[in-house]
Parts: structure tokens; C-alpha cells; sequence
């Protein structure tokens, strides 16, 4: 072959094989055409690099015979976390029909035998590398587009349409998935998007609203027989039992209680129900999805979450990034906000380059949510339609003191520095940010925890930059 042609194709190929020979095949195999080959010996090893990094991989080649998993649960996950990848799966052992067809229902794109004609295997990788070069990266990135503005999500974060992908392709089973993400990100629109996807009526249940009451919640999901209870005047049925053939959203599922999850444990593993106060079990047929704050790990080891309901619920997991890790949004997302808000406010307010710059200095606790309530909050009590940095200050609550340093930090902090080194202005740098955290979250716990650190590590930085004093 002519390695000229191959000159622009992606060059990043990933391989997961327990045969280490394997691996090193396919690398000399690919290294005339100048593609680079990143190999993993199991399932695990693979999977955890898939979930903590951006990087694309055109072509995916899995082992359908792992000592960690099968070949089919490791390519149903990997096609959930690149969509958008090729993905092969070989055998080195005698494997049947059903097993390539099994594998290609579970998301891969070929099956080759190992013994097979490696040149047919090598052609058949470089045409998928073509392909994606020439128009499946590109028709990938317009549908994601497309997908985003038909579900309102507003964005051009390569992580959230990383999502958004993942998102669409666990939307082609009855899969459970898992959404985590801190409040304000945008769960419901998330789950919405796979419902709109897969089909069927959406039924969301903010499971925080019975926070304290789980007779109500299990009333709620699986229905109740008349007089099961004081209030039980009539034979009701539940959301379960409603929703047969959609999805079911439960939101805030990490403010269930112990007993709802043990009931909807086994509801789950046996797609079966019983009402309150009945006997009779009822099949039901959904596609369930939850949400929780990115600590449900947390809750599941100190046993206040049930792990084996995790681990039911955590079949697909997706991560919804925070707002101060898609800064680039904040432009876009006030654009819209101007848009969705006209009739309110009476005009379209937008905002100059400087103050766009400043809002991305922020740390947005609250998430897309505060970014909406801030614009209202800022549209309603400016006069000039363009927005700059000196009308933000008064409006972002807490952080008045920061945002005013933010304006020029650099410069105020050489300026009232007498020493001009990287550790001394690091210092002060260090000083300002934890004075300002100090004052809007008013004390040492809640400061540790919102700037995600431990407290005693907190406590020896206060006392090294001496604001312990100022903390107590």
C-alpha cells in the first residue's frame, strides 16, 4: 500500500488485549502508516482511561475474550463512552456466528477472527480511519448540534457534546444510566434528551420532595390499594406501572431512603411490583434513569446507599460537567438567556468582551441555574444594553471583594508587592482567594468542602497565611 495516502488520516488507534503480542502486532502493523497505537492489557485499565480523557480515538480493536469482562459488556461500554469511534472487536479462540453477531448488536462495527488475513484486517482499519477523517467526525459533530438545540441545551463544549453523544447512544436500550452532576447542571434536560431518544412518555419524580417519607415515595412509584393507608380512598397505580414501555426519571435518587431503595432494588431486578398494601405482582417494562450529586460513591461506602442498587443503577454512567469547566459556554448561554428572557426585561442586553472574561474568573456553585438567575437578576437593574465589568460587581453575591481584584489581579498584587517573585505573588494569590471563600461561606467545614479540600489541610494553610485568626 501507498503510505502516502495515509498521511492525513487521525492517528490514534486504541487496543485492549490480554495477549501482549497482540498489541505489538497491530503497533508494527500500523507504524508504516505513521498511526499511533495505545494499548491496554484489560477491561478495567481501558475503561477508566475512557472516562478521564478527552482524547478521540477513530478506531477502538477489543478482545472479545478478557479475563475482566465480557466481550460483549466491554463493547456496549465503550461504545457509550465513544460513539463516535469505530470499534472492532477479534478473537483468538474458535468463536461462532452468534458471537460476532452478538458482538455487532452490542455496538461494534466488524468481528474478525485473529487467524484471519491480516492484510484484509489492516485495510478494512485504515478504510475506517478514512471514513472518519472524511465525513463521520464531521456529520457526528452536525448531529450533536442538531440534537443539542432540539433538547435546548446550549453549548460548545467539546465535553458536553462528548456527552450529549453518550447520551444519544444509551438512548438505543433499556439500559439503566446513571447521571450525576452538581445542582444546577442540567440533569433533567440530559434525561430528557434520552427519553425524547428512546421513545415512550417521560415520567420525572424529584425523589427529594419526599425526603423523610417513604411510604409517600413508594406510593408514588409503585401505586397503592385501596385502604392500604388513612388516606388510601382509592386502588391508585404508580408511575412503574403507568410508565410501561418509556422512561422513568428519578431525580435526586441519593435522597432515598433505605427502605425505598431496598423496594426499588428489587423492583429492578425483577421488573416486577407490588402496589402498598397489595399482593399481586405486576410486570413493568422501562427504562429507568437517575440522578445524583457526584458523591453517591461516597454515600454508597459509608452504607447510605445501597451498592447493590448502585451497581444496578451504574450500568451507564454519565458525568455532567460543572459550569467552571465549560467556561467557554458562558457567552453562549447568556446569548440565549437574553433571547428567553426578552419579554421580562423589554431587550436583549448583551454583554462586552471584559465582562465576559470576569464572569469566567467565577467558580459557579450553582451552576447554569445561577448563570440564568444571575442575567435576570443583572438584565432588571441595568440601564445600558451592553453589559461591562463595573456593573457585574454588585451582582455577583459573595464575591465582591474578588470580582473587584479580578478586574486587574495581576497587577494590584505587583503593585502592593514589595518582594517580585513567582512564590510571593502565589502567596498572596493564595491569601486573597481563601480571605474571600472564608467570608462567603462563613466558616472553616463549609469553606474545606466547597473548595473540595480536606478541613485540617484547610486549617494549616489558614494558620500558614495567618487568617486562622479571622476564621474562629
Amino acid at each position: 500500500m501507498n503510505c502516502s495516502t495515509d498521511k492525513n488520516l487521525k492517528k490514534s488507534i486504541m487496543v485492549v488485549d490480554d495477549d501482549v503480542l497482540a498489541i505489538d502486532k497491530i503497533k508494527t502493523m500500523f507504524t508504516a502508516h505513521n498511526i499511533d497505537v495505545m494499548g491496554f492489557k484489560t477491561a478495567v485499565e481501558a475503561l477508566y482511561h475512557l472516562e478521564n480523557t478527552n482524547s478521540l480515538y477513530p478506531v477502538i480493536i477489543l478482545d472479545y475474550v478478557l479475563p475482566d469482562m465480557s466481550g460483549d459488556d466491554l463493547t456496549r461500554k465503550v461504545k457509550s463512552l465513544r460513539p463516535e469511534s469505530f470499534i472492532f472487536t477479534q478473537s483468538g479462540v474458535a468463536s461462532t456466528i452468534e458471537n460476532a453477531v452478538s458482538s455487532i448488536k452490542n455496538g461494534a462495527d466488524n468481528f474478525f477472527q485473529k487467524s484471519e488475513n491480516s492484510e484484509n484486517f489492516e485495510e478494512t482499519i485504515l478504510d475506517a480511519l478514512r471514513e472518519y477523517e472524511g465525513t463521520r467526525a464531521s456529520v457526528f459533530n452536525q448531529n450533536l448540534q442538531q440534537e443539542a438545540k432540539e433538547n435546548n441545551i446550549v453549548t460548545k463544549s467539546e465535553k458536553m457534546k462528548l456527552l450529549i453523544a453518550k447520551a444519544i447512544q444509551s438512548s438505543k436500550n433499556k439500559y439503566n444510566v446513571l447521571l450525576t452532576g452538581e445542582t444546577g447542571t442540567g440533569k433533567e434536560k440530559i434525561a430528557r434528551l434520552i427519553s425524547n431518544k428512546y421513545g415512550g412518555s417521560f415520567y420525572p419524580i424529584n425523589c427529594s420532595q419526599f425526603y423523610g417519607s417513604d411510604s409517600l415515595l413508594e406510593s408514588e412509584l409503585f401505586g397503592h390499594e385501596k385502604g392500604a393507608f388513612t388516606d388510601a380512598k382509592e386502588t391508585k397505580k404508580g408511575i412503574f406501572e403507568v410508565a410501561s414501555g418509556g422512561v422513568v426519571f428519578l431525580d435526586e435518587i441519593d435522597r432515598m431512603g433505605l427502605s425505598s431503595q431496598a423496594k426499588l432494588l428489587r423492583a429492578i431486578q425483577e421488573k416486577k411490583i407490588k402496589r402498598v398494601g397489595g399482593l399481586k405482582e405486576i410486570d413493568v417494562d422501562i427504562k429507568l434513569i437517575a440522578s445524583a450529586k457526584p458523591n453517591i460513591k461516597d454515600l454508597r461506602d459509608s452504607g447510605k446507599f445501597l451498592a447493590d442498587l448502585y451497581g444496578r443503577l451504574n450500568v451507564i454512567r454519565l458525568d455532567i460537567p460543572p459550569l467552571r469547566e465549560r467556561l467557554d459556554d458562558i457567552g453562549i448561554l447568556l446569548s440565549h438567556f437574553a433571547k428567553e428572557h426578552i419579554d421580562d426585561v423589554g431587550e436583549i442586553k448583551t454583554f462586552d468582551k471584559q465582562a465576559i472574561e470576569l464572569l469566567k474568573s467565577y467558580h459557579w456553585p450553582e451552576n447554569v441555574r445561577e448563570l440564568e438567575n444571575f442575567y435576570i437578576r443583572l438584565a432588571t437593574h441595568t440601564a445600558s444594553q451592553t453589559i461591562q465589568q463595573k456593573d457585574l460587581v454588585v451582582h455577583l453575591e459573595g464575591f465582591k471583594e474578588l470580582s473587584l481584584k479580578s478586574i486587574d489581579t495581576f497587577s494590584l498584587i505587583l503593585s502592593e508587592n514589595d518582594e517580585f517573585s513567582y512564590s510571593s505573588i502565589k502567596e498572596r494569590l493564595e491569601k486573597m482567594i481563601l480571605s474571600v471563600s472564608l467570608q462567603k461561606f462563613g466558616s472553616i467545614s463549609e469553606t474545606a468542602r466547597q473548595l473540595k479540600m480536606s478541613k485540617s489541610t484547610l486549617h494549616a494553610k489558614l494558620k500558614n497565611l495567618d487568617l486562622l485568626e479571622n476564621a474562629n
